[in-house]
């Protein structure tokens, strides 16, 4: 077989008879794609050889597990597998008070653990699945458990391995592989968490104790919500202390505080009641205006009443991207268009201290459009002294928090613009229909450029917010805080005008 002599080499030892005899067959007019069914056959046959194999050696560990000579002792199953676990502990974010926490701590236990893969799962690596006994129907989920490995010190390592309670190992019908059913106490470990206490050996078996230790909170206890009309579910997490909880309950707006009941695991449920009350005033300035407005587009329902400052409802072109409108009507100048490129402010910002940044951002004075070749940045002036409204202080709280995070963040929302405008085509043509008040500083630039004058006091910007109302005050851009006590007095007016339902 001069084609095919080194065949059965390469494709390695078999167990099957039938794809030895193929391969004796083969000859120099073969084609080469036998070859590859061979491959593909014989590697069929050695897993199922290696199955087989695997089978029997979880048989021959079931036994040892359940012998009465280890009856004082636990013992940690380490299978490499790709169990599917129901995720317990991970979901939904927001603020709900627990009454209650607890669980016991304390006393050396016995039971299974083996390993999967948390890192896929997303998880995290120290943590642990548990069998349905230890699990308890998931009231153990988020509990916190310390595992020791023991009596066999060719395979067992010096000292513990803390892991917190995440999934359900579920219990298995196949009795190879039944170390998760009931009565059986087993944990699956990550496989890092086993390689704290244990070697990785061709037994993959050791046996170990385990005891409940206190948990360590890390950023917080935290809360995921899923709500859906008249149904609340609250996963609580990273709880510390004793890390199960026991009882919770919800507060409204408008309610008294609502027991909840147990869903499954740390997931908590209630039905209707809790949201009364929900809708809110909502007051906005700038890109804060703009999420007013589309929030009062998208759910009215949810808006008692709207206050906005400095940037009207402007209607959605049905053809033209914002920008390019911006561009139109303002040129290559403006800071709308030379913000669009990733990189190229941040880049020009980077040239200033961040107080400077935020001095010509709150002063500015000039307009807005850049001369040709310019940075918008360097066009705008730096002010020598500061008005009465605006102190070094009020200008350092600003500049420490862009210190923290940078300019992209809020950079991004002028990149988004056309994504935006392009999301906002199932609203062409809708109109606000909440009670509106806006506000805008007469000496604004937005204001006095572009015929957002004529637009704000004119009958377009009414047919398109039909309760609204008008009003300019004296100011620049950030009238909040250069005029504020005019500013206040019109909400507070707004406020008693539009009374929200008792």
């Amino acid at each position: 077989m001069p084609k095919f002599a080194n065949a059965f080499a390469l494709l390695g030892e078999s167990e099957s008879e039938d794809v030895k005899e193929l391969i004796e067959v083969v000859d120099e007019r073969a084609d080469v794609s036998l070859l590859e069914a061979l491959k593909k056959k014989n590697a069929i046959a050695k897993k199922e050889a290696d199955a087989k194999k695997e089978a029997k050696e979880r048989e021959r560990l079931q036994r040892e597990i359940h012998s009465p000579t280890r009856e004082l002792h636990t013992w940690i199953l380490f299978v490499m597998a790709n169990s599917q676990f129901v995720p317990a502990c991970i979901m939904f974010i927001a603020n709900i008070v627990i009454i209650n926490v607890g669980g016991a701590i304390g006393g050396w236990l016995n039971g299974h653990v083996a390993f999967y893969d948390t890192n896929e799962q997303g998880y995290g690596v120290e943590t642990t699945a548990l069998s349905s006994a230890l699990f308890n129907n998931g009231q153990t989920c988020g509990a916190c458990f310390e595992v020791t490995c023991v009596d066999v010190p060719k395979l067992c390592l010096p000292g513990t391995t803390k892991v917190t309670a995440t999934n359900l190992c579920p219990p298995s019908k196949n009795a190879s592989a039944n170390w998760c059913n009931p009565p059986s106490k087993h944990f699956d470990l990550s496989q890092p968490m086993f390689l704290k206490i244990a070697k990785f050996a061709a037994a993959r078996i050791v046996p170990t104790h385990f005891q409940r230790v206190p948990c360590f909170e890390r950023g917080g206890i935290k809360f995921y919500l899923g709500v859906r009309p008249n149904f609340l579910l609250v996963l609580v997490d990273d709880v510390g202390g004793a890390g199960d909880v026991v009882d919770v309950k919800v507060k409204g707006l408008s309610t008294g505080w609502i027991q909840m009941t147990r869903n499954w695991g740390q997931n908590w449920q209630t039905g209707g009641g809790w949201d009364k009350g929900r809708n809110a005033y909502v007051v906005g300035h700038d890109w804060g205006a703009v999420a007013g407005w589309n929030l009062s587009l998208f759910r009215p329902d949810r808006v008692i009443g709207l206050v906005n400052l400095s940037v009207p409802y402007f209607p959605r072109s049905p053809t033209t991207k914002t920008t390019e409108a911006i561009r139109q009507i303002f040129g290559e100048g403006c800071h709308v268009i030379q913000f669009q490129e990733p990189g190229r402010a941040e880049k020009a910002f980077a040239r200033y201290d961040y107080m400077t940044v935020m001095k010509k951002f709150l002063l500015i004075t000039n307009n807005m459009i850049a001369p040709p070749d310019m940075e918008f940045i360097d066009y705008l002036e730096t002010q020598s002294s500061l008005p009465a409204w605006l102190t070094e202080e009020d200008i350092q709280v600003f500049a420490e928090k862009f210190e923290e995070s940078g300019f992209t963040g809020p950079l991004n929302y002028y990149r988004s613009m056309d994504l935006t405008w392009e999301l906002l085509a199932p609203w062409q043509g809708s109109k606000i229909m909440v009670p509106v008040k806006f506000m805008i500083g007469d000496k604004d630039f937005g204001f006095k450029s572009g015929g957002t004058s004529e637009f704000v006091q004119g009958d377009e910007f009414r047919s398109l917010v039909p309760d609204l109302e008008v009003v300019i005050v004296g100011g620049h851009h950030f009238i909040q805080q250069e005029n504020p006590q005019e500013v206040s007095s019109q909400i507070l007016s707004f406020l008693r005008q539009h009374p929200a339902d008792q």
